[in-house]
């Protein structure tokens, strides 16, 4: 069963998280950028820019995982 789809990674500490989808990762954004937000609508169109499927977002890394 795939119950997590992304992983994120904050650089600044070396923790990595995951998260079920786009809209998990725009509150958790939110959270630790309350100025810097960003819709999980943008999150899934960064995704889905790079050919790797990962985008950088100041100090994070989200990645979405290949099953």
């Amino acid at each position: 069963m795939k119950e997590y789809k992304y992983l994120i990674i904050y650089k600044e500490t070396g923790e990595a998280m995951t998260k079920k989808n786009c809209r998990e990762i725009s509150e958790f954004i939110g959270i630790i950028y309350p100025k810097k937000t960003i819709s999980h609508n943008t999150v899934s169109k960064r995704l889905k820019e790079n050919e790797k499927r990962y985008f950088e977002y100041f100090d994070l890394i989200i990645k979405e995982l290949i099953w």
